[in-house]
């Protein structure tokens, strides 16, 4: 088997059939218990199953409760460059990609049981610690996203990204501002623009990808 190339393919095609779609389905702010529990039963399901000739070839969901317009976001955060080239590579290793996914698949029914044992998706192999319904007083009206860490994650990694390092335009960098100037020294004021123009961009960006209903 052609290793490096298979590797490629199956990251790129579960990223783009379960790992995105997943990521913004659980973190819609629409979602309340009841929804997510059906969900994941019916992902449950559906990993249990092998994967259809359209898998390689993006041009429908592979698994139930991702929806077209859901499914569509996601391939358009993808440069249809890319997502061609995958495919003509899958092509040339359809019999391979299809048995390892198919392997791969079970194990990922596993762990989603596993970790999302509250909601009841499989009782026989993991029992409900925590019952949702006990957590919740309105499991049909409370909403379980928790954007706001969300964003603060991916600011701090945007952030990372951008400066390679962490301070923000805060109390605390003026503080440290006011320390260099009664020592003597004369900071550089460049960095305030730097990392103000860093809180301008992610922002934006956020706003675009809410306005387009990817989180």
């Amino acid at each position: 088997m052609k290793l490096p190339y298979l590797r490629v393919i199956l990251v790129a095609c579960l990223g783009v059939h379960l790992v995105e779609p997943f990521y913004a389905r659980t973190i819609e702010k629409r979602a309340p218990h009841t929804k997510l529990r059906d969900f994941y039963k019916c992902l449950h399901i559906n990993l249990g199953k092998p994967i259809s000739e359209q898998y390689t070839r993006f041009t429908k969901p592979e698994f139930s409760g991702f929806s077209e317009e859901l499914f569509q976001g996601v391939k358009d955060n993808n440069k249809p460059e890319v997502l061609n080239s995958v495919s003509e590579k899958a092509n040339e290793y359809m019999e391979d990609i299809v048995k390892l996914t198919n392997l791969m698949l079970p194990h990922l029914q596993q762990v989603l049981a596993r970790q999302r044992r509250d909601y009841g998706i499989d009782e026989e192999s993991f029992p409900q610690q925590y019952p949702v319904e006990e957590q919740a007083s309105n499991i049909d009206d409370t909403p379980v996203h928790n954007i706001g860490m969300e964003r603060q994650c991916g600011k701090v990694d945007y952030r990372l990204q951008k400066l390679g390092k962490l301070p923000a335009v805060s109390r605390s960098i003026i503080l440290q501002r006011c320390q260099q100037l009664r020592d003597g020294q004369n900071p550089s004021f460049r960095d305030y623009r730097a990392e103000s123009e860093v809180e301008l961009l992610w922002s934006e960006q956020t706003k675009a990808n809410f306005a387009k209903g990817v989180h």
